[in-house]
């Protein structure tokens, strides 16, 4: 299974000043994927088979959270371009008011 990550609160809802603060990162679901489990040779553990092997799931636990780290840094990069460019809005319509 593949965690679907998003951000926490869309850019639609974001007011002026919920828009200063990242709200982070939330789990949006589950995608399966056609990963086969790991087979470990682990005679002493109480879950291996009779050959001593012991069947885990083919899940990257580190992959999965550089992934939702990835995630939360391209959020907060575009909530940064997002503040950056309502701010220059503000500025033209200041400038269109002289």
């Amino acid at each position: 299974m593949r965690v679907i990550s998003g951000p926490k609160v869309t850019f639609d809802a974001l007011t002026r000043q919920s828009a200063e603060r990242f709200s982070g990162v939330q789990i949006l679901g589950l995608e399966p994927e056609n990963v086969a489990p790991r087979t470990i040779y682990e005679p002493a553990n109480p879950m291996a088979d009779t050959k001593g092997f012991v069947t885990y799931t083919g899940i990257d636990h580190a992959g999965e959270m550089l992934l939702m780290a990835k995630t939360s840094r391209a959020y907060e990069a575009n909530l940064t371009a997002f503040n950056a460019a309502r701010q220059m809005y503000a500025k033209a319509l200041e400038i269109g008011k002289r």
